[in-house]
């Protein structure tokens, strides 16, 4: 079986329970790697999918799997990513002046263009975080 670091880990610490743990016991566990509530159930699900773990009751998990891989992390395609974006002059304009006056999809919808653009646009700007 083949898991990412943070799966791996949360796994690790299913495994170290006496046989079963709990949710509240798991997160106990894993705050002191400054793991969110969300992710950790996010990637138990997933655990669950991958049949590494099985949900014994509610709330409780049980580790099946005895071994694992690490896979290697996938950063270069996602560097590798670039969007270039050319809007006309007069959306640019309106984009500028109406920034923070609207949410982002409300501005992007009555600019004509999609919020995937906008968030670029405002990016390019140095207006977007």
């Amino acid at each position: 079986m083949v898991l990412t670091e943070h799966q791996a880990r949360v796994f690790d610490a299913i495994k170290q329970g006496s046989g079963e743990v709990s949710k509240s016991e798991l997160i106990r566990l894993l705050q002191r790697y400054g793991v969110s509530d969300y992710h950790i159930q996010r990637t138990v699900e997933v655990l669950i999918d991958k049949q590494a773990i099985a949900r014994v009751r509610k709330g409780v998990y049980k580790a099946l799997a005895q071994t694992y891989l690490i896979a290697e992390p996938a950063r270069e395609q996602a560097e590798s990513i670039t969007i270039n974006t050319t809007i006309p002059r007069g959306k640019m304009l309106y984009i500028v002046n109406n920034y923070g006056k609207f949410p982002r999809s409300e501005l992007a919808r009555r600019a004509g263009i999609s919020k995937l653009v906008l968030n670029q646009v405002l990016l390019e700007q140095g207006l977007g975080v």
